[in-house]
């Protein structure tokens, strides 16, 4: 009879993890001059409730970033992080012919900001 509980409670615990998991498939941004941004995302999706994982087959959740630049008449840079339905984009007109890291830094800057505002905790952790 105890084998028994001890599988129901630590099936209840390990049920109790599941829909958090995030795998992040690239956490740096390559500029066209090589430089890379590097985000740390770890420790703000705990703050959420969610968990990085690094196997994607186990993942409920991707979080993928993107940074385009905007042909125009003056050049935008656009960054843009997405998980699930929560997808977070900012722009940032360029100073110069052509949008520089300082321009990226910039707006993956306010996007992350945006995104972390945005994010909705995961409540299947807070069931215990």
């Amino acid at each position: 009879m105890k084998l028994w509980m001890l599988f129901f409670f630590l099936g209840s615990f390990s049920n109790a993890f599941a829909g958090c998991h995030v795998y992040i498939p690239e956490k740096t941004f390559y500029h066209a001059s090589g430089y890379g941004i590097n985000f740390q995302f770890t420790d703000d999706l705990a703050l959420k409730g969610y968990s990085e994982i690094m196997d994607p087959n186990d993942a409920d959740f991707i979080l993928e970033i993107e940074g385009v630049e905007v042909k125009g008449r003056f050049n935008k840079a656009q960054a843009q992080i997405r998980m699930g339905k929560n997808i977070v984009s900012e722009q940032k007109t360029c100073l110069t012919q052509m949008c520089s890291i300082y321009d990226y830094g910039k707006v993956f800057r306010r996007a992350y900001s945006s995104f972390f505002e945005s994010l909705p905790e995961c409540m299947i952790n807070s069931k215990f």
